[in-house]
């Protein structure tokens, strides 16, 4: 579960720095399991498979974090933003490992021509080991964002990719 709590400051015309600070609170667990065991019987579900994983969610954590970001307009419809995430690079421990999350620095552009309307561009300005196996990416989203009933609802679509992949 991640409760969070932002702020944001202006800092002049068109600049603004903000902060999010992130209480982290879960259970984990590690633990090996046999193809030939009860989880992966034949005609087993995905059902069976995710009841088997988090019946043995059995190590409570909690962690703090913080995310730091600075903004700028770049005229009437553009803004660029640079973002800090995982300031503190939280660990999660367990009995046999550690997760990190690991501290990410991620650079966006936004082209916003009306308040309905708009189109993103974020981009990991580093490689990182985001999925924590052991495999280096560089994200790079794309997406558009459309608000509907007044901007009383946001619909988003969007690409992701990895500026690192070969293919």
């Amino acid at each position: 579960t991640d409760y969070s709590l932002a702020i944001a400051f202006p800092l002049g015309q068109g600049l603004a720095l903000g902060a999010t600070a992130h209480y982290l609170k879960g259970q984990n667990a590690e633990f090996n399991a046999s193809i030939i065991s009860a989880p992966f019987r034949p005609g087993a579900a995905a059902e069976d498979f995710l009841q088997f994983a988090w019946s043995g969610a059995e190590n409570a954590f909690t962690k703090l974090n913080v995310d730091v970001g600075i903004s700028a307009d770049l005229g009437p419809f553009f803004k660029a933003g640079l973002m800090i995430r995982n300031i503190s690079s939280p660990v999660i421990r367990t009995p046999a490992s550690e997760l990190r999350l690991a501290r990410r620095l991620v650079g966006g552009l936004a082209f916003r021509p009306d308040s309905q309307l708009g189109v993103f561009l974020d981009i990991d300005v580093a490689q990182g080991d985001l999925f924590h196996n052991g495999q280096e990416v560089q994200p790079v989203s794309l997406g558009v964002e459309k608000g509907l009933f007044q901007n009383k609802f946001f619909l988003r679509a969007g690409f992701l990719g990895d500026l690192s992949s070969k293919y």
